[in-house]
């Protein structure tokens, strides 16, 4: 099946998230000109960019995993198919900051978490709010991180890292990262739900 695949031109495969919103986890192969030479695969999604980089000894061998994986090659008739609802990312690609380390959550109940990440911007730290199933819906700035941090702490979210309870029973939210309209609005930015 590999030998089949036009590398020059299938160098972007793709895949659907398992949670039930529409977001795409991309997959690049750089150095993907000759099968017999080692290359990197780069894992990215639509808003944090690049989030893994592996390693294989051959394009092939990392086509092979990328399908394995339920990956999908998108070549020249799915971009065009595709064109009006998926857009592949393009390079240069920045460097995700999200680590597991990164995560904090607040229980709202009934097995229902609003999670959240502190991202540098420029001169600020902006705080990503997202669901269970990896959809952004508001974002805060803060003037530094120990603000955020402290924010976070005063509305009930925990660090994950260091709540070993959360860790047994709650999972954390998976990449592809998407976004969606919370059907209370921007809960926390506009301070509806939010304490200063």
């Amino acid at each position: 099946m590999t030998d089949q695949l036009n590398l020059e031109q299938k160098q972007f495969f793709y895949k659907k998230a398992q949670s039930p919103n529409a977001n795409i986890a991309w997959a690049y192969i750089e150095h993907a000109d000759n099968t017999d030479n080692p290359c990197s695969v780069s894992l990215i999604d639509n808003v944090f960019g690049v989030y893994e980089t592996l390693q294989f000894e051959s394009s092939a061998a990392a086509i092979d995993h990328l399908i394995q994986d339920d990956y999908k090659d998108l070549d020249m008739r799915e971009k065009i198919a595709m064109a009006d609802d998926i857009t592949p990312p393009r390079p240069p690609f920045a460097s995700s900051p999200i680590t597991a380390e990164s995560y904090w959550c607040k229980v709202i109940g009934m097995g229902e978490h609003n999670w959240a990440v502190i991202i540098p911007n420029n001169n600020r730290f902006e705080v990503i709010f997202f669901m269970d199933d990896s959809r952004i819906f508001d974002k805060m700035n803060f003037f530094s991180e120990d603000q955020a941090k402290a924010a976070l702490e005063n509305n009930d979210f925990s660090w994950y890292e260091d709540d070993e309870l959360l860790q047994r029973f709650v999972h954390l939210p998976l990449h592809p990262f998407g976004h969606t309209e919370h059907p209370s609005g921007k809960i926390y930015s506009s301070g509806k739900y939010w304490l200063q």
